[in-house]
C-alpha cells in the first residue's frame, strides 16, 4: 500500500511539473513525462483514456496511414515521435482530481513563465544595447532574431507568453483570491504582457486578443469598451519598432514583415490539398515536397521559411489530408464543448472551477485562432502545455458531465 501511494504521488508530482516546465526546458518536461508514464505502469492498475480517445486515437492512425502512402515514411519519424507528447493527456486523466491541483498547476505555469518573461527582457536590452553600440538599426536587426526566453525560437516563447496572459487574465476576473495578492499578480501581469508585446509575434497577438475578448465578455460584457482605448493606449507608449510591426498588420513592409510570405505558403497548401485531399503528402514531407505546388501565378516566392506552412490547418491537411485534420479538430471541439457545459453547471459566482474553464476555453480559443497565421502545435513545447492544460477540464467539471 505504501508502494503505491509512492508510485501515485511520484505519477502526480512528474505530471504537474512536466506540463508547468514546458515553459522553462522541453528536455526537462519530457522526462518528467517518461517518468510519470513508468510510475503509471508500476501501479499496475488499468488506465483511465481521456473521453476524446477515439478523435485521439484516429489522428494518430490517418499519421501513420499518411506516412505510409506517402513512399518515404522513415521521413515523418519527427511526427511519429511527437505521439509521446500526447500522452500527456494519458497522465493528467489519470493524476488530477480536483481544482485545486489544476489552479495550482496553472499558477505555477505563470510563475515559470514569468521567469521566461524576465530573461527575455534581459535578452531584449542586449539585443537593443549591441544594435546602438554598433549603429544598427535596430527594427531591421531585431525582427530576425527577436526574444525567446528560455526557449529556443520567438514563436515557441510567444505562444507561452500567450497562453500564460490568458491564464492570468482568467484568474484575476474569475477566481477567489486576496487583495493582498496583488503584489504579485500586478508584476507578474505586466513583465508576461510586456514580452509579449515585444516579441513582436503578429499571430501570438491576434491569438491573445481573441482570448481576452473571449474571458472580459464573459465577466462583464461592459468591459469590451475599454478594449479599443487600452489598445491605443498600449500602443502609443510601445517602442518605434513595435509600433511599426502592430500597423504591418495591415500595412506590411516588405523588406521585414512576412505577410507575403504568409499568403505564398497558403497558397502552396492549398495547392497540395487541392492533389492529395485524403492522405495528404506524408508528415515531414511539406519540408522536402513544397516547390512541386508552387502554383504558377504566385511568381517568384517572397523570401521566408517554407519547410512548414505557418498554419495548422493547411500543415495538417496537407501532411496528413483532410480526415486526419477533422480528427484533431474533432477532439479540440469535444474538450471545448465539456468545458462550456462544465461552465453552464456550475453556480453563479466566481471560483476556482468557474476560473479553470474560462481560462482553458480562452487559451484553446487564441490558439485555434493564432494558428491561423503559425503552426503553433508543430511545437512540442506548445503542444504539451496546450494538451495537458485541456485535460484538466476533466479534473473540474461535475462528475455526470465525465460519461
Amino acid at each position: 500500500m505504501e508502494r503505491d501511494s509512492i508510485l501515485v504521488k511520484a505519477a502526480f508530482w512528474a505530471t504537474f511539473f512536466s506540463i508547468a516546465l514546458s515553459v522553462v526546458s522541453i528536455a526537462a518536461s519530457q522526462i518528467l513525462l517518461g517518468a510519470a508514464l513508468l510510475a503509471l505502469l508500476l501501479q499496475g492498475r488499468r488506465l483511465s483514456l481521456p473521453v476524446y480517445a477515439l478523435p485521439l486515437g484516429l489522428y494518430f492512425l490517418g499519421t501513420v496511414i499518411a506516412g505510409l502512402a506517402s513512399g518515404t515514411p522513415a521521413l515523418g519519424m519527427p511526427q511519429y515521435k511527437k505521439f509521446f507528447v500526447f500522452l500527456i493527456v494519458l497522465c493528467v486523466a489519470n493524476t488530477f482530481r480536483c481544482a485545486v491541483e489544476v489552479r495550482n498547476l496553472l499558477l505555477t505555469t505563470i510563475a515559470a513563465s514569468v521567469l521566461s518573461a524576465s530573461w527575455s527582457l534581459v535578452q531584449y536590452y542586449r539585443k537593443w544595447d549591441y544594435a546602438d553600440e554598433h549603429s544598427i538599426d535596430f527594427a531591421t536587426s531585431y525582427i530576425g532574431s527577436r526574444i525567446t526566453g528560455f526557449m529556443s525560437h520567438w514563436m515557441t516563447f510567444s505562444g507561452h507568453m500567450m497562453i500564460a496572459v490568458l491564464a492570468l487574465l482568467a484568474f484575476i476576473l474569475f477566481a477567489v483570491y486576496r487583495k493582498k495578492d496583488w503584489w504579485w499578480i500586478v508584476p507578474a501581469s505586466l513583465l508576461i504582457t510586456i514580452a509579449l508585446i515585444l516579441a513582436q509575434t503578429r499571430a501570438m497577438w491576434i491569438g491573445a486578443a481573441i482570448g481576452v475578448i473571449y474571458l472580459l465578455w464573459h465577466r462583464d460584457k461592459r468591459m469590451i469598451l475599454v478594449l479599443p482605448f487600452l489598445a491605443v493606449g498600449v500602443y502609443l507608449i510601445s517602442p518605434e519598432n513595435v509600433q511599426q510591426r502592430a500597423l504591418s498588420i495591415i500595412h506590411p513592409r516588405a523588406a521585414l514583415d512576412s505577410n507575403s510570405h504568409r499568403q505564398a505558403t497558403w497558397a502552396i497548401g492549398w495547392e497540395i490539398v487541392k492533389a492529395h485531399p485524403l492522405l495528404g503528402i506524408g508528415p515531414q514531407m511539406v519540408k522536402y515536397r513544397n516547390k512541386e505546388f508552387v502554383p504558377a501565378w504566385l511568381g517568384p516566392l517572397p523570401e521566408g521559411y517554407y519547410e512548414h506552412l505557418h498554419n495548422i490547418y493547411f500543415q495538417t491537411a496537407a501532411e496528413r489530408g483532410i480526415p486526419t485534420l477533422l480528427m484533431l479538430l474533432w477532439m479540440l471541439a469535444w474538450i471545448l464543448r465539456d468545458a462550456w457545459r462544465g461552465l453552464q453547471l456550475l453556480p453563479q459566482g466566481l471560483g476556482d472551477r468557474r476560473f479553470i474553464l474560462h481560462a482553458i476555453t480562452a487559451i484553446m480559443l487564441s490558439i485555434l485562432a493564432s494558428g491561423q497565421f503559425e503552426n503553433n502545435l508543430g511545437d512540442s513545447e506548445v503542444l504539451l502545455l496546450l494538451l495537458g492544460i485541456s485535460q484538466c477540464v476533466y479534473a473540474v467539471i461535475p462528475t455526470t458531465q465525465k460519461s
